[in-house]
């Protein structure tokens, strides 16, 4: 009985082997070996991860690619020169702080992006989809700006929100301004025409007008 389990074990041995051997060359071939890189600039330092070896991709003139070279990170539009970024980047200020994090797929933006002003507070969120950018959006501490793209240019709604309220919408056609229409205070339009009285009596917040 012991030989016959034996000779079992040993028959089950490369059909178990032969499926692992095929998930890890699959599993490599998605996830290229990386090393972390910690980069200083004035005022901030990078830390992304890099594929140790340089190959060989298709590239698109639409593309801006990071990639690593002679210590430095760098990025240009349609190709690249070096070892390209894959993974995870931060960027932090002088004093440790996190200031920026994305994802790189390749060399180029993949996923969410976020970064953050001295304060700790959002200053920005990025959209992006192997390279292709699909929503921006810029916060002050006033203003709230929303971008739509496409193609990397500028398509679809363009939003600006000022405490709570739209201040101004445009629409972009493949990077060109379509429609632009704007949101007025009536405290603007009187500077506009010059009608403001100088000694004014305080008032109740004025309500948003329409204005090409």
């Amino acid at each position: 009985m012991n030989l016959c389990r034996m000779d079992r074990i040993h028959f089950f041995k490369p059909a178990l082997i032969i499926p692992f051997i095929l998930i890890l060359n699959s599993a490599r071939s998605e996830s290229p070996f990386v090393h972390i890189v910690v980069q200083e600039e004035p005022g901030k330092v990078l830390q992304y991860a890099v594929i140790y070896r340089e190959i060989s991709r298709k590239t698109n003139p639409l593309i801006n690619y990071y990639w690593h070279n002679n210590g430095k990170m760098r990025s240009s539009r349609g190709d690249f020169s070096g070892n390209l970024l894959h993974g995870n980047y931060e960027e932090f200020d002088r004093s440790g702080r996190l200031t920026g994090k994305g994802t790189f797929f390749y060399g180029t933006k993949d996923g969410d992006w976020k970064f953050w002003n001295k304060e700790g507070e959002i200053a920005g969120m990025e959209k992006w989809r192997k390279g292709f950018i699909l929503q921006k959006i810029s916060v002050t501490q006033t203003q709230t700006t929303t971008e739509r793209y496409k193609n990397n240019q500028l398509h679809g709604k363009r939003t600006i929100i000022e405490k709570q309220k739209p201040l101004c919408i445009e629409i972009y056609r493949s990077g060109e301004l379509k429609k632009n229409t704007r949101k007025l205070s009536l405290k603007s339009i009187r500077k506009q025409s010059g009608t403001e009285k100088k000694n004014k009596k305080k008032q109740t917040p004025d309500e948003p007008k329409l204005s090409e």
